[in-house]
């Protein structure tokens, strides 16, 4: 009944909903229970918030009532309504999960068989991003089922105030027009099949309970890595010269910024050869350049420790292109200093990267937008002279092997 022993209740509970999260590919929200001698109260662990029921008392009638009720609700009510994903479901009979993909343009619902987690949920709040490597359901068994790769979140929150609309479907699909013919490109961005927001629940007050989902193809899921698995600097530069390529060809080819590079959207594939090509992926923050305008207060937007100095400090410059080549920057200082994969990084002693990039050319006062387009063309001959040179390189360690 004291404060300290609810506060702990509600610590230990936060924690295990947490590990629910973790481990249930199925679970978007959770109910929970904290009990403290005769008080019992009810908790609801959304995306965004965690609410709480007044105290039950089960020493008093009307509190034993409350509680009873309450049971009995959880045991008649619906699935969804305690927290699972009707769209995520395991099927009994074949040991397998089925994930549902509704495609907003085709009107189609797709059925997928999970094959293994690429990143599970890991915080407590936010959207809670789910990526899966799954492959078709109705695959006839002729050849070979294509490996795709599936992102499922609770759909990004609406603004008001913000400068521009985030629409990641909308954005990818535009990517995905314009870009799609080149061969290029290809495998360097997320390529969008099909994807759509499924509504869950519809209140009187609210939308609640939104999930978007969203297939990726033309990318080789089977064997996609993070960046923690790059096994040299010169792969690193590879992976960083196919992402800034992509990202430059989607700003000027298709009018949309990304806003949010950092390492954990930074993925690559290895093919069979050993070579590697970067991935650029996760589109939740990208706008179109055409909604941001001077007049305009910018937004606060992407990894906090990777934003660029304008962004952070939230300052009047309109954003442009070279606040994401900024954070590229701020990404390869990090993993120069810790390792640029996970056996570097577990190492007790530091790290320090071979290669620099002149950061004078990202200097606050020269990134006003006349100047944007000539800057990255500067960026971006010095990466992909980087890039030339890796790739030699990586070659002749392959033929000395």
């Amino acid at each position: 009944r004291f404060p300290s022993e609810q506060n702990r209740a509600y610590w230990q509970l936060s924690q295990r909903t947490h590990t629910l999260h973790s481990a249930q590919l199925n679970r978007r929200f959770a109910w929970g229970l904290t009990v403290c001698g005769t008080h019992v109260r009810a908790c609801l662990f959304g995306n965004d918030d965690i609410l709480t029921s007044e105290v039950m008392d089960v020493a008093t009638e009307s509190g034993r009532k409350q509680f009873a009720t309450l049971l009995v609700n959880w045991a008649m009510c619906e699935d969804h309504r305690l927290g699972y994903d009707p769209t995520v479901r395991y099927n009994g009979e074949t040991g397998q999960w089925e994930i549902d993909v509704w495609d907003d343009e085709s009107r189609v619902t797709h059925t997928y068989i999970h094959e293994r987690t690429l990143f599970d949920t890991s915080s407590q709040f936010g959207r809670r991003t789910r990526c899966f490597i799954a492959s078709a359901k109705e695959n006839s068994g002729e050849q070979p089922a294509q490996k795709v790769l599936i992102k499922d979140a609770w759909a990004p929150a609406e603004f008001p105030d913000s400068e521009a609309v985030r629409d990641e479907l909308s954005n990818l699909r535009t990517i995905r027009d314009k870009l799609g013919a080149d061969d290029t490109l290809a495998g360097t961005y997320s390529h969008l099949e099909a994807g759509g927001v499924v509504q869950q629940i519809q209140t009187k007050q609210r939308t609640a309970d939104d999930t978007t989902e969203s297939i990726f193809a033309d990318i080789d899921a089977a064997v996609l890595e993070d960046l923690k698995s790059v096994r040299s600097v010169d792969e690193l530069i590879v992976v960083v010269s196919d992402v800034m390529a992509a990202h430059t060809a989607i700003v000027r080819r298709c009018g949309i910024l990304h806003r949010d590079l950092s390492t954990n959207n930074i993925m690559f594939c290895r093919d069979d050869d050993g070579m590697v090509r970067g991935l650029l992926i996760d589109f939740d923050n990208a706008v179109l350049q055409s909604d941001l305008h001077d007049e305009q207060r910018p937004d606060q937007i992407g990894t906090f420790p990777y934003m660029s100095i304008g962004n952070l400090e939230q300052s009047s410059v309109k954003r442009t292109a070279l606040d994401d080549w900024e954070s590229l920057i701020y990404i390869l200082c990090w993993l120069g200093t810790i390792g640029i994969n996970r056996e570097d990084q577990e190492k007790p002693h530091a790290h320090h990267l071979d290669y620099s990039i002149d950061t004078a050319i990202v200097d606050p006062f020269a990134r006003r937008a006349e100047f944007a387009n000539a800057i990255v063309d500067d960026l971006l001959r010095v990466v992909q002279k980087y890039r030339k040179a890796a790739l030699e390189r990586i070659k002749d360690a392959q033929i000395s092997e």
